[in-house]
């Protein structure tokens, strides 16, 4: 979905632009400013203790999504890295573990976040400069 939104005149393969000032520029993003997207989309949606949301959320999240997406205890350990199974499950929050594995997780991963999120996509007109 992101690289259908990146700019046609992008001139390097990098995937994230930073934004500075409400525009598009030509500089990466590194792994500090992405950590820095759960708290900065907390405070645009005025949640409390928006300082609570870090990058771990991506995490905690992605995890959640294989769940709810029919994934088992072991894809959800292999996905997070996690070798306690009381971890894995831990950090999926509510979401209930299916017993069986079903083909297709990323793509049903994918699918769901669309119907849940309703994405409006559109072009954006940064980094022309």
């Amino acid at each position: 979905m992101y690289l259908a939104l990146r700019p046609a005149a992008a001139k390097d393969r990098r995937l994230f632009y930073a934004h500075r000032n409400g525009k598009c520029i030509n500089q990466v993003v590194g792994k500090n400013q992405f950590y820095k997207v759960p708290e900065t989309v907390a405070n645009f949606l005025q949640l409390e203790n928006p300082n609570s949301y870090t990058g771990h959320s991506f995490r905690r999240s992605s995890a959640t999504l294989l769940v709810e997406s029919g994934g088992d205890l072991m894809t959800v350990k292999k996905h997070g890295g996690w070798k306690s199974s009381n971890v894995a499950e831990g950090t999926c929050g509510s979401a209930e573990i299916t017993p069986d594995l079903r083909s297709g997780t990323s793509t049903a991963v994918v699918s769901m976040a669309k119907k849940k999120n309703n994405f409006n996509t559109r072009k954006f007109d940064c980094c022309t400069e």
